[in-house]
């Protein structure tokens, strides 16, 4: 898969309407692709996202973590007594910060991410190889 480097029309309208910034301003850096389905309760205005298939893509070169999958719990207010909760707890799925963005960074040894978010990295690294 090779990555857009432009904005879409829509995109750079939506920036120049939203940010004091031009789109010509910016260019692209890393691309993250990744396949999501998500859970949803409504009675207790949850929804839960899977995101797997990770792949990174900086300039023509492509890296992934094929074995990760991370879960995303959204809820109005914080409840330790939901049943996914409750379910991840008992499989000892550990709740940690992960942003997608630094991970591809990560992954590439872009200046000053590998250092910076080394800890969580080798946490997901070891659960994306089992």
């Amino acid at each position: 898969m090779e990555a857009d480097e432009r904005l879409s029309h829509e995109e750079a309208e939506a920036l120049e309407r939203n940010s004091p910034f031009q789109a010509s301003e910016f260019q692209a850096h890393l691309s993250t692709c990744f396949r999501r389905f998500t859970l949803v309760d409504p009675s207790r205005k949850e929804r839960v996202t899977f995101d797997h298939d990770l792949e990174f893509l900086l300039e023509r070169e492509s890296r992934s973590l094929p074995g990760l999958v991370i879960i995303e719990v959204k809820q109005m207010r914080p409840d330790r007594n939901s049943p996914i909760v409750g379910a991840l707890r008992s499989m000892r799925i550990q709740s940690m910060q992960f942003s997608k963005y630094c991970a591809g960074n990560v992954m590439f040894a872009v200046e000053r991410s590998a250092g910076f978010y080394k800890e969580n990295m080798r946490k997901v690294m070891g659960a994306a190889n089992g």
